[in-house]
């Protein structure tokens, strides 16, 4: 059972430093804008917007953590293969919407979010460099490229494949489920959101870097499904369609 645990903390010591790293490429990306912060200013971009990828990095434990669930009734085979699988596709998902994010920014002022899928079509790429195109790609596949070979020798080559006992799932289920507590930020009423990170009164740049995209593109995501419908039955559709 210390081998599963020690998995799940080298897992999660993984995607906290992605987070990191990826808002250091995203400061460097916009170093117009960096250059406008002083480095202490820098030092609390990273600081503040820790607690944020903190939440983020709990959403990534999450399928571990019910793969672990399962590991009294799996292979060794079954389980490193769906780990380098959740691994090598959520991480050039996010390496993927990290790189856009960089670019964006420049144009548009702030992080990504659901915005671009209002502008996909013909002349949706018409504006933008094929070099600017490929140096994006190019930092896409090297950061998680990167990021892989640290994943399979830090945490896949440490661990000692063992089955344990059926007891344990449920202990590891416990865990997994208690990463609500990182996911939420705090144990106040309200959940994690942008003003956790947000500490600057002057600069907006300074809290838009200390944002964590994988969240901000998540959270936008659940906004757009909970967002408020005009209900059907308000107006009788006739009278709707004759007026509007």
């Amino acid at each position: 059972m210390k081998q599963q645990l020690l998995f799940f903390g080298r897992y999660a010591i993984v995607w906290l430093l992605f987070y990191v790293v990826t808002k250091a490429v995203f400061l460097l990306y916009n170093l117009e804008h960096t250059n406008s912060l002083s480095a202490y200013e820098i030092a609390k971009v990273f600081l503040y917007g820790f607690r944020m990828d903190i939440s983020a990095t709990g959403y990534m434990l999450l399928i571990p953590g019910l793969i672990l669930v399962f590991i009294p009734f799996i292979s060794k085979y079954v389980f490193f293969t769906l780990n380098k699988l959740f691994f090598i596709v959520i991480s050039l998902f996010v390496g993927f919407i990290t790189i856009v994010d960089c670019e964006l920014y420049k144009h548009w002022g702030f992080r990504l979010d659901l915005t671009p899928l209002n502008y996909i079509g013909n002349d949706a790429m018409s504006s933008v460099l094929w070099s600017t195109v490929l140096l994006l790609i190019s930092y896409w596949l090297v950061i998680c490229g990167l990021f892989y070979l640290g994943f399979n020798r830090f945490v896949l080559n440490k661990f000692k494949f063992s089955n344990g006992k059926w007891f344990h799932s449920p202990i590891y289920l416990l865990i997994t489920a208690a990463l609500i507590l990182p996911i939420r930020g705090s144990l106040d009423i309200g959940p994690m959101n942008a003003g956790f990170v947000y500490f600057h009164k002057e600069k907006p740049f300074a809290n838009h870097a200390a944002l964590n995209v994988f969240w901000n593109v998540g959270n936008a995501v659940d906004k757009a499904n909970n967002e408020d419908r005009y209900p059907e039955n308000f107006v009788d559709s006739k009278i709707a369609k004759r007026r509007f």
